[in-house]
């Protein structure tokens, strides 16, 4: 039989060895932050921390919004696998999520809708399919599709990215920018820069690399080299490199963000063909020169211009997924949404207000306030 002096000393010594355990797991809980690897969804033996604030908010029929700030749409596995790989959501798909599910939940106060796809192995690439523009001067007359997608003309476009971190990883900036180009300029890759000095999001190259190498090839075309900045080696045609590349002066005038007068001449290589193009050299037959004075005398100009045109968007973010989301998927999204529409750019890569030169501001929370 155990005296009373016994169960005493068998309680303090229960409770120094849950205080331990505390102070250790706290200690290991602040050593995984400071090292960059914390995780609301962290395990250590039976602690479990909590998720993002708001989180899970059931908000419909597979809809789950978290942080007032991004929605999931769960759906079945077949179908998944049917809309999730390249080359993307169906445009019926699209048109079903949006209209039937999103906007029978959320006002019309979004000027884009981006479906994330739950996948992190997936390359990266994505798709923007426009829905209105009213605006002219782009190289197309202005429309409005929106009743297709549920909308009265506020959205833009609808954008598909392939994995789950393409908001600061890529294409987003690219996707974002095609809502105005490239339909001004002759190019070989269509709706892109291609091989010109236009060099942005849509590809092309900067104009202070560009070099005539003073000979033909065995087409008898001329040979030039040129890269996508003084740093490398090359450029891309259809885009450059994610987000780690600002919008160029002909993307800012289309955006409507700045006034054609900063707009510099741009180089079109005419008739071109690759030489070794990893290296950024290619051949044409000669390269043309076309101005902003061109561009307004073939488009219009773009109306309304930098004084009265938007600058400011917002984003409804959908994880498509057929699962439920963990809390380490949540905080990945999260995150990169905080990066995305931070006042100023966080790392190498730009975010939207330092691509636009902080010109434009980018917003995707505030979502329960839109909820119907």
């Amino acid at each position: 039989m155990c005296s009373p002096g016994g169960k005493q000393n068998r309680k303090l010594g229960a409770l120094a060895v849950l205080l331990l355990f505390l102070v250790s797991s706290y200690w290991t809980i602040r050593c995984q932050k400071e090292s960059g690897t914390d995780s609301t969804s962290l395990l250590l033996a039976g602690l479990v921390l909590a998720g993002p604030s708001g989180c899970p908010q059931i908000i419909g029929d597979g809809l789950t919004l978290c942080g007032d700030t991004v929605v999931s749409l769960e759906v079945s596995r077949e179908e998944f696998d049917r809309v999730a790989p390249w080359p993307g959501i169906p445009t019926a798909d699209a048109r079903r999520y949006t209209k039937e599910l999103l906007f029978s939940r959320f006002r019309d106060d979004f000027d884009y809708v981006v479906f994330l796809i739950n996948d992190r192995n997936a390359a990266a690439g994505g798709w923007s399919r426009s829905v209105s523009q009213d605006v002219t001067g782009l190289g197309f007359s202005p429309f409005d599709n929106g009743a297709l997608y549920g909308t009265s003309g506020n959205l833009n476009a609808v954008i598909y990215l392939t994995t789950l971190g393409a908001i600061t990883g890529g294409p987003f900036l690219h996707e974002i920018m095609h809502t105005w180009g490239n339909y001004v300029l002759p190019s070989e890759s269509a709706s892109h820069w291609g091989l010109s000095s236009a060099g942005g999001q849509l590809g092309g190259w900067d104009p202070d690399t560009f070099q005539d190498l003073g000979y033909t090839n065995g087409n008898g075309k001329n040979v030039y080299q040129a890269s996508k900045g003084e740093s490398y080696h090359y450029f891309g045609v259809n885009a450059n490199g994610g987000n780690c590349m600002p919008y160029s002066p002909i993307e800012l005038y289309l955006m409507g963000l700045i006034p054609s007068s900063e707009v510099p001449d741009i180089k079109v290589a005419v008739n071109p063909e690759p030489e070794d193009f990893p290296n950024g050299i290619f051949a044409a037959d000669s390269i043309d020169t076309v101005t902003i004075d061109d561009i307004i005398a073939d488009h219009g100009l773009r109306t309304p211009g930098p004084s009265s045109s938007q600058k400011h968007f917002r984003v409804l973010t959908v994880i498509v997924t057929p699962t439920a989301l963990t809390n380490e998927d949540w905080n990945l999204v999260l995150d990169d949404i905080r990066e995305m529409e931070a006042p100023t750019k966080a790392g190498y890569c730009e975010n939207f207000a330092s691509a636009t030169g902080y010109r434009a501001t980018i917003q995707f929370g505030d979502l329960n306030n839109s909820l119907r």
